[in-house]
C-alpha cells in the first residue's frame, strides 16, 4: 500500500529521499518530544536522510533514482513515539483533573 505522500512524491517527481514521516510538523511540541525519543541509530538515519535532502536541494540535483527509498523501506519509525506521547498526555491530563 502506498502512504500519501509517496504517491505525490511520484506525481510531483519528488526525489529527495525523504521518508513520509519527515513532513510531520515539527513545531508541535508532542513530535518534538516524540523526535526525543528516537533511538541513536535512528536519530543518526534520520540527520542522514535530512543532509541528504537538502544536498540535493542546495546543488538544485535530484538524487539519483537508484539511491530513492523503497515503498517497503518507508516504515513509519516516528509513529509510535508520538502515539506514546499523545497518549501519556492524556493520560496526564486525566490524573489532573481527579479531585
Amino acid at each position: 500500500m502506498m502512504t500519501c505522500v509517496r504517491v505525490l512524491c511520484l506525481v510531483r517527481g519528488c526525489s529527495t529521499c525523504l521518508d513520509w514521516i519527515h513532513v510531520e510538523v515539527e513545531e508541535s511540541p508532542e513530535v518534538q518530544r516524540a523526535i526525543g525519543r528516537l533511538t541513536p541509530r535512528e536519530t543518526y538515519d534520520r540527520s542522514y536522510r535530512f543532509k541528504i535532502a537538502s544536498n540535493c536541494d542546495l546543488h538544485h540535483k535530484p538524487l539519483p533514482k537508484e539511491q530513492w527509498s523503497k515503498p517497503e523501506d518507508d516504515k513509519r519509525y516516528l509513529q509510535p513515539h508520538i502515539l506514546n506521547v499523545l497518549k501519556e498526555e492524556e493520560e496526564r491530563l486525566t490524573w489532573d483533573t481527579i479531585d
